[in-house]
């Protein structure tokens, strides 16, 4: 071993020294069992002059002069130990311990020597059970080898004046003072008296020393110091003493004779070998109270810090599982195994590992070390919860977030390796978690709020705004809606503008951001809107010197892709970022191949910097760049379609901000501010040619390119020709020919066509997969292929703008694109597999609505195809339009104000059977609350796919709303449901709070009545046109429609009106067109199978979440009892909610409350607004207070039609066994409605109860069917009559049995 080592250390005698006291350290503490407070706010010399003053036992500052010296032994005083002398010539210097030993030694004889025999005995017991039965041969092996060692130290010491020794690490007396280390050294009183003090080391070798290693080792740990193991070691284990030295038991170090095998000594009896019960061990707690807090009772509670844990104690809790620093499970049996050198064992516990609550204490820990490794160790749990790899967290994933994240933002603001874990810990929470959406734009991450959303539940893309679907709702519970954004966005500007953190970390805040700004529109304000945000971003990660040095971080592509995020959440946003958006422009001046950057890193910057200007672009902002900047984009267009460029992203970003500027330059009124770009501009760029080139250079080499850019650059054309169709001669009519005569041959046999049927052979694929495989529980769910889906529909959508821009319509001779006969075909097989798909009506993920919005600007633009001119429309292509409208989303407003305007007017004009065609003015009326039935908050205007000269003036955001329940949160009414045709109806109803009435424009003119005969006319309209066209399951429902017609009736609720000929239900054409929209769904009419659903649930989208529709129907029953007169109409409206499918409250309202009302009911059967008779009669009445109410209303009232079938019914199946279904029906109850209907009910009534016959599950026999027959249920029933009534009552009812046939 090569470190210095110190062998057997020899003394001058020394006067002797009483022993130390040591200071009570509870009574200065306050009994705390802890040490004083030292207040910091005392300088360091302060406290060591402090120290001086007071006694304490002190090691010697300076180490001894050690001078060995030679020469004969003096006469030593021997007792127990051979080893320990005396120099005779120093009187008055005698050794204390020694001393103290001897006494003790003779003390402990004489009181042996007094006790009795029994006395020994049970003090002998004492001490076996106290410290074991080996006791004995413990001390006479201690003793043995104290001889030993002071032997030869006698030998070995060579001393001119002999000084008492010791032996090095002498094992002590039970009472004897602990020694405080390996040198058991008194000093001296002062340096003073012993002016002639020399301390000697004994000269010994390498050899001499043996360092035996402590387990488990341990960094920090100090190796004792030994003397090597003799040849005769038996690796007898050692013992602890002071100093961190162990001592074997058993030493049989060379020069020493072996341990005899005779009696112990006489200074110590046999019968005495065990120690004194009152001796404790050294190190133990009890050791540690008696020496350092003497004055301490013995189980003082200040205390327990210092009592021992078990070898193996047990986990204090085992249903909180443990981690280790790595963020890893610990086992419950690793728990009590792991050695407490690992760093896995705090003062909280006795198990290894540290639970959560363990964590999240530590972590606001006020030592900085320690609170950033709990910071990490939380890091990587939340990541494995994250991933779904920590099944002993199971079920408490948010709970484990939301903690978490309070935990980094509570340390967010600190520097160094504290605030970069607490960046790392809050990007895990928010960023990281939420992985899979990482990708998503263009839509609010956000849950909607609960006021704002009246159905919390509904995911589903159904048409039907009423029913609600349980879906997921992966991000309802998101913590980021909680964040504390005044004091987390200021910490991260101040990071991001001092760079104070590493560039890993300032990425991570780049993510912090990004998520936080897609999370919703408001904390993209937010943003935006704080200081020195903006500013510190561009600074840090865009403005980088140019040319980059070693030193000199590079710019970052993901801070331009925050800002075009940040700018498509609102107008406002995009206009503030209007200003930053010029340090871009280094990007666009040195293109790819001469920019000082790498080649992917500038192309990567150049491509998003085009993406920015092109969302800029989609409000009508900084249009104005492509004029101060011309030369620059001039060269960016030669670079595009030379060979040199072969980025399909740079190519795909630079054709969306051409179509984008060609837009704003279609109607530069629409720019803001005006005329930021012209038209007559774009000419003379020579933008067109540009496109023509790579149009040309793509056809040359298409596997190179893809479909993406393919869509970009079809869309770019379509907006040239569109431009073309405003600002140029003849509507464009030259440059249409001359892109036709380009594209004709490739899009009819050529790469565009493959390209084409490749596109919708994939829409086509990827649904059929949906459908196959897709489909769960609870319906069909998307796969994971929306990216392809995305990228075939956007285009095949593409395609089609292209053939609408190549057409058109004005003229008396129609312009269509060659190719439309060839591929239309084609695109009609994708828009049916688009259409009539499940996913429209099954619960889904609402972020897919991203990847649905180029499915559904295909939808659009097939129903535009679809709209051929005046005179030449067929019912097809108005079916066409009517189903597009079912399947748009936000964000296609505008394309379903346009397909509504050119259906409206079609139906108008030529109906759809022999009926005459109706006044289009009649349909103006409409179209106010229409075009809110769509567009419901005036206040937001959502981007449309595309972007138009409409959409760049209005559109107030890119950023589609939650998507997580319909109708969007009110501000899109997207996909209009099936009843959009009487919309105007819910507004009739609340005209005092209608926000169409509000918003009236002043030439609107017309009565209820002229809206509801016109809403009832579109709707019948619409109807017959879906019927005929095979498409019924877009028709409105026969719930809806009956809801429709009940409205109509409820417009008199509470009018105060003189007479009656004012309402509106009884106007002649308002009473045929309600009779010609129920016609369809009465039970004689049974020939379409419509959709069905329930009334409850189609009135939650007027009624609301907080007004059930029960309500409804108490006011519509109370108001045909105070004003119908009997109306037909109104009587049949009042039976649908009274079926067996809707709760008794129903039935018992119309036939307990308002009972009277029934004998006015005179109904067929066939009349029923129902397709299954059934659904009345099945399962049968079992409430009392029901069949009371069917009984009173047989015996009392003259009832007939379907009312009295459904009394008797009930009642006779309460009565026969044959009827009923089970035998839930006591005995006693079917006596008492026998008795009742025979001794109360007229003759026909009871006839019919007796006589009444219905199999359950069957098809229903009705009247007079279901009292005819013949067969055993007669004798069955007669046997009934005369166990409830006896004789007489048989002979009574026995010939009614009897004249059945």
């Amino acid at each position: 071993m090569s470190s210095p080592l110190v062998g057997n250390v020899l003394e001058r005698n020394i006067s002797p020294r009483p022993p130390t006291r040591f200071v009570n350290a509870s009574q200065e503490s306050q009994n705390t069992g802890f040490p004083s407070v030292q207040h910091r706010s005392k300088s360091a010399f302060a406290r060591a002059r402090e120290a001086r003053r007071k006694p304490t036992f002190e090691s010697q500052r300076d180490v001894p002069i050690v001078q060995p010296v030679a020469g004969p032994s003096s006469a030593r005083i021997s007792r127990d130990s051979p080893g320990f002398s005396i120099d005779s010539s120093r009187p008055g210097v005698e050794d204390v311990s020694e001393k103290w030993r001897d006494q003790m030694s003779e003390e402990n004889v004489r009181r042996v020597e007094s006790m009795t025999d029994a006395e020994r005995q049970e003090e002998r017991t004492e001490i076996l059970e106290k410290f074991g039965p080996n006791i004995g041969d413990v001390l006479r092996k201690a003793r043995e080898a104290r001889e030993r060692n002071s032997k030869r130290l006698h030998l070995a010491s060579d001393v001119k004046h002999p000084i008492p020794t010791r032996a090095l690490h002498e094992p002590q007396s039970p009472h004897s003072p602990t020694p405080r280390g390996i040198l058991v050294v008194t000093p001296p009183t002062s340096r003073a008296s012993t002016p002639g003090r020399r301390i000697r080391f004994a000269e010994v070798t390498p050899d001499d020393v043996h360092v035996f290693q402590s387990e488990p080792p341990t960094p920090k740990r100090v190796l004792g110091l030994l003397l090597p193991p003799g040849p005769d070691d038996d690796g007898t284990p050692v013992v602890k003493i002071p100093g961190m030295v162990k001592i074997p038991q058993n030493d049989n170090a060379e020069g020493a004779p072996p341990p005899p095998d005779t009696a112990p000594s006489a200074a110590v009896p046999a019968d005495m070998e065990t120690p004194r019960p009152d001796v404790v061990e050294e190190g133990t707690p009890e050791d540690i109270r008696r020496r350092f807090f003497p004055n301490a009772p013995e189980h003082d509670p200040t205390l327990e810090w210092i009592q021992q844990r078990n070898a193996n104690p047990e986990p204090d809790d085992t249903t909180s599982p443990r981690f280790d620093l790595s963020g890893r499970v610990i086992t419950i049996d690793q728990q009590t195994a792991l050695p407490t050198h690992l760093g896995l064992h705090h003062h909280s516990s006795s198990a290894a590992g540290y639970t959560l609550d363990d964590l999240l204490l530590l972590s606001r820990s006020t030592v900085p070390a320690q609170r950033a490794t709990m910071i990490g160790v939380l890091s990587k749990i939340v990541r494995r919860v994250a991933k779904g790899s920590a099944p002993e967290l199971r079920g408490r994933e948010e709970e484990v977030r939301k903690r978490a994240l309070a935990a980094g933002l509570e340390a967010f603001e600190q520097r160094g390796s504290l605030g970069v874990q607490a960046i790392e810990l809050t990007w895990v929470c928010l960023v990281f978690w939420d992985e899979r959406f990482a990708d998503i734009e263009g839509v609010e991450l956000c849950a909607p709020k609960p006021e704002a959303s009246p159905a919390a539940a509904n995911t589903s893309m159904d048409t039907s705004d009423s029913e609600v679907v349980s879906g997921q709702t992966t991000l309802s519970t998101d913590p980021i809606d909680t964040l504390p954004l005044s004091y987390l966005l200021p910490q991260i500007a101040a990071h991001i503008n001092q760079a104070s953190v590493p560039r890993e970390s300032l990425s991570q805040l780049l993510d912090i951001l990004y998520r936080l700004t897609r999370h919703s529109n408001d904390i993209a304000t937010q943003v935006v809107q704080g200081p020195n945000m903006v500013a510190s971003i561009v600074m840090t990660f865009i403005a980088t010197p140019i040319p980059p040095t070693e030193s000199t971080p590079l710019p970052t592509p993901f801070a331009i892709r925050l800002l075009r995020v940040m700018a498509m959440s609102s107008r406002e946003n995009a206009r503030a970022l209007a200003g930053a958006s010029d340090a871009l422009l280094r990007f666009v001046t040195s293109l790819p191949s001469s920019s000082p950057f790498p080649l992917p890193l500038a192309t990567a910057l150049l491509t998003a910097t085009l993406e920015l200007y092109s969302t800029l672009a989609s409000y009508g902002l900084y249009s104005q760049t492509a004029t101060t900047a011309a030369p620059y984009f001039t060269a960016l267009g030669s670079y595009i379609t030379s060979p040199q460029c072969s980025s399909g992203e740079l190519t795909h970003a630079w054709l969306r901000l051409m179509e984008s500027w060609m837009v704003c330059a279609t109607d530069p009124h629409q720019t803001t501010p005006p005329h930021d770009i012209l038209w007559s501009q774009v000419l003379g760029w020579g933008w067109y040619d540009d496109l023509m080139a790579l149009w040309q250079k793509m056809v040359t080499t298409p596997e190179e390119w893809d479909v993406a850019v393919w869509s970009s650059l079809w869309r770019a054309l379509s907006a040239w020709l569109e431009g073309c169709k405003v600002n140029s001669i003849k509507n464009g009519q030259d440059e249409r020919r001359a892109v036709i005569e380009r594209l004709r041959e490739s899009l009819s046999s050529g790469v565009e066509k493959a390209i084409l049927t490749s596109a919708v052979d994939g829409v086509r694929s990827v649904l059929s997969v949906h459908v196959s495989h897709g489909a769960s529980a609870n319906g069909c769910s998307l796969s994971l292929r929306h990216g392809e889906l995305s990228d075939s529909a956007e285009y095949s959508q593409s395609f089609l703008r292209l053939t609408l821009a190549c057409s058109y319509q004005g003229n008396a001779q129609p312009e269509i694109a060659p190719w439309v006969e060839i591929l239309l075909p084609v695109v009609t097989d994708a828009w049916k597999a688009v259409v009539y798909h499940r996913m429209w009506t099954a619960p889904f993920d609402p972020l897919q609505i991203t990847y649905l919005r180029p499915l559904t600007s295909f939808v659009a633009k097939f129903a535009r195809m679809h709209s051929p001119p005046s005179g030449t429309e067929t019912d097809e292509d108005t079916g066409t339009a009517l189903i597009a409208l079912q399947r748009l989303v936000a964000g296609d407003e505008e394309a379903a104000l346009i397909i509504i305007d050119d259906t409206v007017k079609r139906i108008a004009r030529h109906g759809v059977t022999d009926e005459p065609p109706t006044p289009l003015e009649n349909f103006d009326v409409l179209s106010p609350f229409l075009s809110y039935a769509v567009r419901p908050n005036r206040d937001v205007y959502l981007g449309p796919w595309s972007p138009s000269p409409a959409s760049i003036r209005r559109a107030t955001t890119q950023t589609l709303p939650p998507t997580w329940t319909r109708p969007w949160n009110g501000i899109s009414g997207l996909p209009l449901p099936r009843d959009w045709p009487v919309a105007a109806l819910d507004h009739l109803l609340r005209s005092g709070s209608s926000a169409v009435f509000q918003d009236m424009p002043n030439s609107w003119d017309a009565s209820e009545t002229d809206v509801v005969r016109a809403s009832l006319t579109l709707a019948s309209r619409v109807r017959d046109v879906l019927v005929k066209t095979g498409q019924i399951s877009f028709s409105m429902s026969r719930e809806q429609t009956i809801l429709a017609c009940m409205k109509v009736f409820m417009l008199e609720h509470g009018q105060q009106q003189n007479d009656s000929a004012e309402e509106v239900f009884r106007d002649n054409v308002v009473g045929k067109l309600m009779e010609g929209l129920l016609e369809p769904f009465a039970f004689s009419s049974r020939s379409h199978k419509f959709v069905k659903e329930n009334i409850e649930d189609a009135a939650k989208a007027f009624l609301g979440p907080s007004t059930p529709f029960f309500q409804f129907y108490t006011d519509f029953v109370g108001l045909y009892d105070a004003i119908s007169f009997s109306h037909r109409l109104f009587a049949l409206l009042l039976l649908p909610p009274t079926s067996m499918d809707y709760p008794i409250d129903y039935r018992k309202h119309l036939w307990g409350d308002y009972g009277h009302l029934l004998r006015a009911l005179h109904m067929p059967i066939e009349q029923i607004l129902t397709d299954d008779v059934g659904s009345y009669l099945w399962p049968v009445e079992r409430d009392p207070d029901m069949l009371g109410s069917y009984l009173r209303a047989l015996v009392k009232w003259p009832l007939d039609g379907f009312v009295r079938l459904v009394a008797i019914h009930h009642v006779a199946c309460n009565i026969w066994p044959d009827l009923r279904t089970g035998d839930d029906v006591s005995p006693d109850r079917a006596k008492m409605l026998l008795r009742a209907v025979v001794e109360q009910g007229k003759e026909d009534a009871v006839k019919d109860v007796l006589r009444y016959r219905q199999r359950a599950g069957g098809e229903v026999a009705l009247p007079p069917i279901c009292f005819q027959g013949a067969g055993e249920w007669k004798q069955s029933r007669l046997g009934c009559v005369l166990e409830w009534g006896g004789e007489s009552l048989k002979d009574r009812l026995e010939k009614i049995f009897l004249d059945a046939k």
